[in-house]
């Protein structure tokens, strides 16, 4: 295999580790929010069958609360990954991702203006 074969399947592979980290961040939020809905569910049941009011409260709150340390703990994990792939990264010799273009508030008021022009 070249070299450029080389650095091409290793550029395949990070951009596929990149996206699978991508989707494992989605689920942490859909995870979060199920946790959530699964705290308020459990105090809605028992609300309607002790014929009380105060368990939904009290699972939704409980709900939030899992649903914030998974939150918490999964992004520390996905944070210690990404970490292991820049210094995967840096071993190979991979130089880092080029920045994403930044338009500040300015650049935006300035298109605004040419757009004034054409009217």
């Amino acid at each position: 295999m070249t070299p450029a074969h080389q650095r091409d399947a290793a550029a395949a592979q990070d951009e596929a580790e990149e996206i699978r980290l991508g989707w494992r961040m989605a689920g942490l939020a859909f995870v979060m929010s199920s946790e959530a809905a699964a705290g308020a569910l459990i105090g809605l049941v028992i609300d309607h069958f002790a014929d009380t009011s105060r368990w939904l409260l009290i699972g939704g709150v409980t709900g939030i609360a899992v649903g914030l340390l998974s939150f918490a703990r999964g992004a520390m994990t996905l944070n210690r990954m990404v970490a292991q792939q820049e210094q995967s990264r840096r071993e190979r010799g991979v130089p880092p991702p080029a920045p994403l273009p930044y338009k500040d508030e300015e650049d935006e008021d300035d298109d605004d203006a040419d757009r004034d022009d054409w009217k």
